[in-house]
């Protein structure tokens, strides 16, 4: 029994040298060596444990035990040794040199991102669809006369009134775009779809820009315009000059001296952001919002001022003012709606502008297939008059 262990530990001791050594390894199947190296452990650790046996009380005996421990702790060493090859052989794959394999996740609904803040103005006005075969639409208004005194037994002579006729010629606006087969072919989002999302948001814009131009272009025969600061004119207004509450309630006075009967919800104001930043900060609009409803604390909406409804939107006419640099002037636009009930005569219905439309937004697709590319065009064809010019007013600050 003697021999055969020191035959083993001869065996051990050729194949793994004592003292420090370098060893390189290519890291190829390194989960098979850490498994063999595993596996060399635990059967180099076996072998270190002494085999029961009886030990003879003897000086031999005794000899024997001191070799099989001092064996045993040299074994030991070997397998701790071995061991530390298996925490050192680690694969080094990180995501940079793994870039190819890491997958991708898209997606599937395109954001269409906002140009400008729609107002949706059509909703405040009087819309006439023209047929086909039309070019235009005509509205007509006419005035309303006095009485005056009457003499007996004489005819009493022709009153004065006006008939106006109001002519809207629709002009064709839209837009054009071009995606290839390889485009629709490759990207997750749907961009045919996000496209014509994106052609009816500029259409809604495009209906709001039409409206406001042609209010502020009937600035020479509305019923007035209202500045900020106390100025005569747009070229006086500097940047102090903001947005307030006292400016609406003067456009709606201006409106209502011309005679039109107004019931809270009958006008609405159609002011820039900037100008909405402004009626904000006026003291009689924080102390509504401070002791008034707690709604439009919450919601960070002012639905109405003085009975006026207030909508925002960016395409507001501007202007300059005076300074430097030289401040952006808003023109906000108070008009009537078409909604509005008039007086008790039923006058003053009808709305301050009316939208002509020969043909609604249309979206139309075609592939040219010698481009190998699917064309989209949308269109409209569209015309703002205003037909009660005194029923709008217009407001000017910075």
């Amino acid at each position: 029994m003697t021999e055969e262990t020191k035959s083993d530990v001869t065996n051990v001791t050729e194949q793994v040298p004592e003292g420090t050594q370098s060893i390189s390894i290519k890291l190829e199947g390194v989960k098979e060596l850490e498994s063999a190296i595993s596996k060399m452990t635990s059967v180099v650790s076996e072998s270190s444990r002494p085999k029961s046996q009886a030990i003879l009380n003897t000086e031999a005996g005794q000899s024997v035990e001191d070799a099989v421990v001092k064996e045993r702790l040299r074994l030991d060493r070997i397998a701790r040794y071995m061991q530390s090859f298996s925490h050192a052989l680690q694969e080094d794959i990180t995501s940079t040199g793994a870039t190819g394999a890491l997958g991708q996740v898209w997606q599937p609904n395109m954001i269409v991102l906002p140009t400008d803040l729609p107002a949706n103005l059509r909703r405040f006005v009087q819309v006439k669809e023209i047929g086909r075969g039309s070019k235009q639409v005509n509205f007509t208004s006419i005035t309303t006369p006095a009485f005056a005194s009457l003499t007996e037994d004489t005819a009493p002579t022709d009153v004065t009134q006006t008939i106006t006729e109001i002519s809207v010629t629709p002009a064709e606006t839209g837009a054009k775009q071009r995606v290839s087969y390889i485009t629709m072919e490759s990207a997750t989002p749907d961009v045919v779809q996000a496209v014509e999302r994106a052609f009816q948001a500029a259409a809604l814009i495009d209906e709001d820009n039409t409206i406001l131009a042609a209010l502020d272009g009937a600035s020479a025969s509305d019923a007035g315009t209202v500045f900020a600061g106390g100025v005569t004119s747009e070229a006086s207004l500097t940047s102090s000059d903001t947005m307030t509450g006292s400016l609406m309630a003067n456009a709606m006075a201006l409106i209502q001296e011309k005679g039109y009967s107004l019931n809270p919800g009958d006008l609405v104001c159609v002011m820039h952001p900037v100008q909405y930043q402004g009626l904000l900060a006026d003291t009689h609009i924080n102390q509504y919002l401070y002791f008034g409803s707690v709604g439009p604390i919450q919601q960070g909406v002012v639905p109405q001022v003085y009975g006026v409804d207030v909508v925002r939107s960016t395409k507001v006419p501007t202007g300059t003012g005076s300074g430097s640099p030289v401040p952006t002037t808003y023109h906000a636009q108070v008009f009537l709606k078409a909604s509005a009930k008039g007086d008790a005569n039923g006058l003053g219905v009808g709305g301050a502008v009316g939208l002509g439309i020969s043909r609604d937004l249309m979206v139309e697709t075609w592939r040219k297939i010698d481009e190998r590319d699917l064309y989209i065009v949308a269109s409209h064809r569209i015309a703002a008059g205003i037909l009660q010019p005194n029923a709008a007013a217009r407001i000017l600050t910075c």
